[in-house]
Formats: C-alpha cells, structure tokens, sequence
C-alpha cells in the first residue's frame, strides 16, 4: 500500500510542476507588458517639457519608445502593450493634468501606426513596420507648429484685434510668432474659469513682448466675452483633443 501512494504522490507532484510550467510559458505576460507602467514612469519626466513641446510630440515620443523596446511577438500583443502604455500615460504622473489632450494624441497615434500590413509572421519586421510609421508620426508632430503658426501669420495683420478663449501652447506660439514679426495687435483674453487659463496666456506671452512690441492685452470676465465679440475680428481657441475625423474639443467650450 505504501509503495503504489509514494508513485501516486510523486505523479501528482510532477503533474503539478508540468501544469504550472505550461500555465506559465502560455500566459505569461512578456517583460515589457506589465513593466509598460515602470518604463512610463521612468519616460514621465519628459511631460516637464510640455509647457514648450506640444502633447501629440510627447506623447508619440514615449509610446514610440515603448514599441521599440517591446518584447511582444505578436500583432495584438503589440497592440495590448500600447493600450496598457496609454493607460500608464493618461492615468498615472504628470499625464493626469493633461489628459483628454494625451487621450486624444495617443489614440491618433495608435490608429496611425498600427494601420500596416499584417502579411507577415515576422515580429521585427511589423515592429520596423510600426517604428517607421511612428517617426513619420513624429516628425509631423514636431514640424506642425511651426507650419500652423506661419500659415495663421497672414492673417494677423497690422491693428487686427484678436480674441482669445483660454490657453492654449499653439494659439500662444502662433501669436508669439506674430509679434516677434511686429504686428500691432489687440488681444482680448477671457479669463477661462475655473482654472484661469487666460491669466496663463499672458504669462506665456511674456518673453515675445517688450518695449518695442505694439501689442494691447486686455483680459475681461468671460461673461463679458460676448460684449467684445463685435470689436474682434477672429477669434482663437485651441482644441483640447482631436478627433480623427477632424473635429475638436476645447475645455472651456466654444461660442
């Protein structure tokens, strides 16, 4: 009795160290799956530059950075690490106070980069596939303020009064760049409750205005915003986050 329980118990013993191996190599999250959170965390002190870079920059930045270092083998595994590193990025450190804009960034990113060819089998080639797009990605983002700035430059001509609703990096750097190249303005800030946004407009003005800047600040109530409106001649927002199809939100609404 004694011989046939000791066999009986040594087969289960290795039963159970199979069944736990195989559980492990066939559901095991790959070292850069669930460390995504860390290795976000590591990448978070870039979100200290986003007063001057925009969102969609900083944010194909990093996730650019997650897919190359990726372990993942598969099409959706890749897919799953990127909806676990928006998750890290819109939910956790800095990217809180931000995160409709990082939402929106980074789901346009996703849709962009993984829109490729799943012909193949190989994994380091659908990442060189992913990383190609994403610098493409990338490199929009970082020339695009620079091209939306000179194309807005036309129309901000001499004595143009301009109306601005909230703070905004890329209404701020638009209209920076009109007043390095000395055009007389007025410009008419709302004062954006409940955060105060205007305030922070002006303030992110500071450095292009001097002396010799013809440049006319008034801030006002946001009530009395539509007491202006007839003195302006266009008014300036910037969209909180954009939609793929084109459409924009802005936090403190439109007129």
């Amino acid at each position: 009795f004694f011989v046939p329980s000791y066999y009986f118990l040594f087969f289960c013993f290795n039963l159970l160290i199979w069944g736990t191996n195989w559980v492990e190599s066939r559901w095991k999250v790959r070292e850069s799956s669930f460390p995504v959170q860390a290795k976000m965390l590591e990448n978070m002190e870039q979100f200290a530059s986003l007063q001057t870079n925009s969102v969609g920059l900083c944010a194909a930045t990093i996730l650019t950075d997650c897919i190359r270092r990726s372990n993942a083998s598969t099409f959706s595994e890749i897919t799953k690490e990127l909806d676990q590193a928006i998750n890290a990025l819109t939910v956790g450190g800095q990217g809180s106070e931000n995160r409709v804009a990082l939402l929106s960034a980074s789901e346009l990113y996703k849709r962009y980069v993984l829109r490729i060819s799943q012909d193949t089998q190989d994994s380091d080639e659908l990442k060189q596939r992913m990383l190609k797009r994403a610098a493409y990605f990338t490199h929009r983002c970082s020339i695009c303020r620079r091209q939306i700035a000179d194309k807005l430059l036309p129309f901000i001509q001499h004595d143009t009064r301009i109306l601005v609703h909230g703070h905004s990096r890329m209404v701020a750097y638009a209209v920076a760049n009109a007043i390095t190249k000395n055009r007389r303005m007025t410009l008419y800030i709302t004062e954006s409750l409940p955060d105060r946004s205007g305030a922070e407009f002006v303030r992110a003005l500071q450095p292009s205005l001097g002396a010799d800047r013809q440049v006319n600040l008034r801030t006002l109530r946001d009530s009395a915003s539509a007491a202006v409106i007839p003195e302006g001649d266009f008014l300036l927002l910037g969209p909180e986050g954009g939609a793929e199809t084109g459409g924009i939100l802005n936090k403190n609404g439109t007129f």
